[in-house]
Formats: structure tokens, sequence, C-alpha cells
């Protein structure tokens, strides 16, 4: 049958239409049509399915493939891919076969699945973020959080069901809480803490002596204690060098006693050697006395041992340990 299939029912080469119950199957195929297609006018629909479940057509402005029926409308392929995109080649979609499917604009791709997530190129816009797993963010470079009136860095709790965890405000303070309450809050001067601080570590401050240019670091441990019993101090951070140790206290009523004044050859396998400038062996603050670990002990290469003998004083005291040493120093223990 030349020709081709019109509007509404197919039309023979004489112009006599044909009855599509009077066409045996088969019989029709593209060589046998004029030019070849199959032309359909707006509206016209190519239908499939006992109930017109699938319809292809254009109504004058959009073209559409819809499913009118039940179940899905399955796209499927045993080929490379299946591709979206523009008149101009430019790629809208694409899904590979047993691999990603991407998300692209203006031909550069922006979203891709991944075998454990997706990836991103470029930055992230949105007004809410709900996970339920791990939320990682890594970058080549630098990452960025950017907020425009507050941020939240929320912990699901009981009562309430989320509370801050970290607070930021514009051009404002920043608060770090603990169980809700806030405990460190930045200012425009510094910081205010509420409640105590406790510091694992105090580290020393380092300079550079101005008479031979050489690097130096001074530690100052200011103590409170009883004059009645007895300490043991532990300062880590000593190697091979010369340290310069004072150790001062006093009465809470009384001015500052230099107790002990020594300069120590520390060296972490010869052990130490002391030069004392002033070394009292008795009061009411008690006896010090510097030392090292045992050989073999821990902390023996590493640390400087101060103790305090129990005295006769039997109120509160305060003390004050000044090093200056070529090596940096830090509070491992007061006991």
């Amino acid at each position: 049958m030349a020709g081709y299939l019109g509007q509404s029912q197919p039309v023979a080469a004489g112009g006599n239409s044909v009855e599509t119950e009077d066409i045996v199957d088969g019989a029709v195929t593209t060589d046998k049509l004029a030019p070849g297609d199959i032309a359909f006018g707006d509206n016209d629909k190519a239908t499939f399915g006992a109930s017109d479940d699938l319809q292809i057509y254009h109504d004058g402005t959009a073209s559409w493939i819809k499913d009118t029926g039940t179940g899905n409308l399955a796209l499927s392929t045993d080929g490379a891919q299946i591709w979206f995109g523009g008149s101009n080649g430019k790629t809208m979609i694409s899904a590979v076969n047993n691999a990603e499917v991407s998300l692209w604009y203006d031909n550069a791709k922006k979203l891709a699945t991944t075998s454990t997530g997706i990836d991103v190129s470029g930055s992230v816009t949105c007004e809410d973020i709900n996970t339920s797993g791990e939320l990682n963010l890594t970058a080549a470079s630098n990452n960025y959080i950017d907020y425009t009136d507050a941020l939240h860095i929320r912990a699901a709790g009981s009562s309430p069901a989320y509370e801050d965890s970290i607070y930021c405000a514009k051009d404002s303070q920043v608060e770090i809480k603990h169980n809700g309450s806030t405990k460190l809050a930045t200012t425009s001067t510094g910081v205010d803490v509420t409640g105590s601080v406790t510091l694992t570590s105090d580290y020393s401050h380092k300079y550079k002596s101005a008479n031979t240019g050489e690097i130096m670091y001074r530690y100052v441990l200011p103590i409170s204690m009883a004059g009645d019993q007895s300490y043991e101090i532990r300062i880590s951070g000593f190697g091979s060098g010369i340290a310069h140790v004072k150790a001062m206290a006093s009465h809470w009523t009384g001015g500052y006693a230099l107790i002990r004044e020594s300069y120590l050859a520390m060296d972490s396998y010869a052990g130490m050697s002391d030069f004392n400038q002033v070394s009292t062996t008795s009061g009411t603050q008690g006896a010090w006395s510097f030392s090292r670990p045992a050989s073999g002990a821990t902390g023996y290469q590493t640390q400087l041992v101060i103790n305090k003998s129990a005295g006769s004083y039997l109120g509160g005291m305060r003390g004050l340990i000044i090093i200056e040493s070529q090596l940096n120093l830090y509070l491992t223990s007061i006991t």
C-alpha cells in the first residue's frame, strides 16, 4: 500500500480510506508508505493499549508522552546509556548503564550518582539539610558554610527535640554550649567563659635572647597549696639543654621568699646535673628539690620533677615556679 497515514485514518494512494480493521498484521510497513513517515496532526494521538494507556502526541505547543494506565512508564536499554539532550547536542541528563546518572547544566555535569552517594560540582544552595547518617564535607582546598542571619549546629535531645551545640550570630558572638547552656562565647574584646576552666597542659612562651639571639622558652606556674603537705610537680619537655629554675613561696599574709634557685644541665641520656644558687633545706613552707625520674622510669628522658616537702605551716600558702629553658615546656601533673 503506497501512501501515508493522515490525521484520522489510513488513506490509499488513490485517495480511498482504509479502515484499520481491514489492515492485516504486517501488511503495512514504512517502505510502503510515502514518504516513509506516519503523519499526525496537532492533538492526533498514537495510542497503545486496550484503554489507550500510552499516548504520544503534539498539542500544538508541546510534545507529550503520556502514560494514563496502570503500572510504570519504563525506559530500558541494552546500550551504553539513556541520553536526554537538546537539538544542539548538549546533554541535559545521562543515565549510563550500570553506572552513574548525571544532571547537566549548559552541557556541564553538576550532579552525578556514585556507588556511595553523589558527587556535586559547584555549590549547593538549599533551605534545609536533613541527614540520617554522617555528613562529610570535603574539598580540594577549603570548605565553606555560608549563612545570612544565624547558624545553629544542633544535637537531638529530648526536651526540646533539638538544642544548640554551637550558635553563630551574624556580625556578633559565637557560642559553644554544653547541654544547651552557653559555656564559652566570643565578644568584641575576647571571650566570656561561664564556669571553670581546666587546662591539661600549660605551655611556655618563647622569646629570643637579646644577648645571644638564641630562642628560649619561659614557663611560669602559679600554684596554691598547703604548707604542711608535700607535693610533686612534673614538668615535661626537657631533653638536652640548660634550664634556669626558680621556686618561690609565701604564706597568704607574707611576702614571697626565694626557696630554691638552680641551673640544671638536662640531657636525655646522661641525666641531670644541678648547680644551686639558693637552696633552703627547711622552713615553714617545706623544702624544695629538683630531680628527674629514675633511669628507666616513665618520663625519665623528658621530665623535670619538683618536690616540696611538708613544712610546719598549717595554713594555705602560694607558690610560684619560673623556668627558663632552651626547650619548650608544659605541666604534666601536680600530686
